[in-house]
């Protein structure tokens, strides 16, 4: 291998990193160690995804220990080689093939394999947008939150049993649309790259320009590069901005109509509880008059209509009256219970759905939001059912006597 060329290059998903010996890949190990380490405190606890999300980071880590105590080894052996033996070698005039330098290149082959793999299965180095993001969340909210985040930007199956499982799931949803959080993620990623890049420029600059004059020109090219990211990620601080101006419009509105949501849904849930306990009391109040009138009857109209005592008469038309009455006025009252819950329940709906619109851009415009308010802020009718005939015998025969 030649002295300039790296050690490996291990292809992550942001981007491809550089080791140029085993000492920075040593470094490597070292710091996704210490970036990672409170993962495994919430897999013991958590188990489930954070386990799976754990070992995948573990895993891989061990991995690249392997590598290095292994590639430690041939180094070792191939410097135990004497020279005596060599010269041996070289009077025999045959080339005696190198098969440290093989058995170097197999291993660095797997290593490349194994860190396809483990970024196939979601591993993001440190100095990635989406691990910036997720140890921003642990320092900003907790490790749960951001372990759940983690776990699930790396589409692992996360248990959202727990509030911190839906926070981070709503955070890794909010990443991946690019709030303001995301903008920093990734800005700070920028600058980690961008800190890379210089110190390894700055310890390699010299050495690689007095070597070979086209890395000056592949310099200048990786420069132009990072300023098109710098110039891609200022076009998305403005789009993030925009973004901000839309969500906090919305939370205007939220803020203006949260009262009336939380009126309404009270509201509802009143005139439920009243529609269930008057419909209760109408079935048995119904049972009770029908049971007390067939009872009545049964008991004490069992003579011809000329021989009953008019008391009786006037008991059986009293029960039959009051029964009817209020079984009729309890009815009203149920169904202008059900009207007014089911006003309640249109009323919320359609304020939800209203700041739903919003968020997502396809509000109504300025002259249309008048007419939507008055509508939901429209006087509530009571829902009782206004009738014209008499409601029992008295008013009958009152009606009758009156003519």
């Amino acid at each position: 291998m030649n002295n300039n060329e790296p050690l490996v290059k291990l292809p992550f998903k942001d981007r491809e990193k550089e080791f140029v010996d085993t000492d920075e890949l040593r470094e490597f190990v070292e710091l996704q160690r210490n970036s990672w380490s409170w993962l495994e405190k919430l897999a013991s606890e958590y188990g489930s995804s954070l386990d799976e999300t754990w070992s995948i980071y573990s895993n891989y880590l061990n991995q690249i220990d392997a590598f290095l105590s292994e590639y430690k080894q041939l180094e070792e052996e191939k410097a135990e080689e004497s020279e005596e033996e060599l010269e041996e070698q070289s009077k025999e005039g045959e080339e005696t093939p190198d098969y440290k330098q093989d058995q170097k290149e197999n291993l660095i082959k797997e290593l490349l394999s194994q860190t396809e793999e483990a970024v196939d299965q979601g591993f993001f180095q440190s100095e990635s947008p989406e691990a910036k993001f997720v140890l921003y969340l642990r320092d900003k909210k907790t490790p749960e939150v951001a372990g759940c985040a983690l776990a699930f930007l790396m589409n692992r199956n996360v248990d959202i049993h727990e509030r911190f499982a839906i926070e981070g799931c709503f955070w890794s949803l909010q990443f991946l649309q690019g709030n303001t959080d995301t903008v920093k993620a990734q800005q700070s990623a920028l600058e980690s790259m961008k800190q890379d890049w210089n110190t390894k420029f700055g310890e390699r600059h010299q050495i690689l320009t007095e070597q070979n004059k086209d890395l000056i020109a592949e310099i200048t090219g990786m420069k132009s590069q990072y300023e098109s990211l710098v110039q891609s990620m200022k076009n998305q601080i403005e789009k993030a901005e925009e973004q901000l101006k839309d969500i906090a419009h919305t939370y205007d509105e939220k803020l203006a109509l949260q009262s009336s949501v939380k009126y309404w849904s009270n509201k509802r849930t009143h005139h439920q509880k009243v529609m269930l306990w008057t419909g209760a009391f109408t079935f048995f109040w119904a049972v009770a008059t029908a049971s007390g009138f067939i009872w009545w009857v049964r008991e004490y109209l069992k003579e011809p209509v000329t021989q009953i005592p008019l008391s009786h008469l006037g008991v059986t038309l009293a029960i039959s009256s009051l029964g009817i009455w209020l079984t009729r006025l309890l009815s009203k009252i149920f169904i202008s219970n059900l009207h007014l819950r089911t006003d309640a329940d249109e009323r919320t709906t359609m304020i939800q759905t209203y700041l739903a619109l919003i968020r997502e851009g396809q509000g109504p415009k300025d002259e249309e939001r008048q007419l939507i308010l008055q509508t939901l802020f429209r006087p509530s009718s009571t829902g009782f059912i206004k009738e014209d005939g008499p409601a029992s015998p008295v008013e009958t025969l009152s009606k009758m006597l009156g003519k």
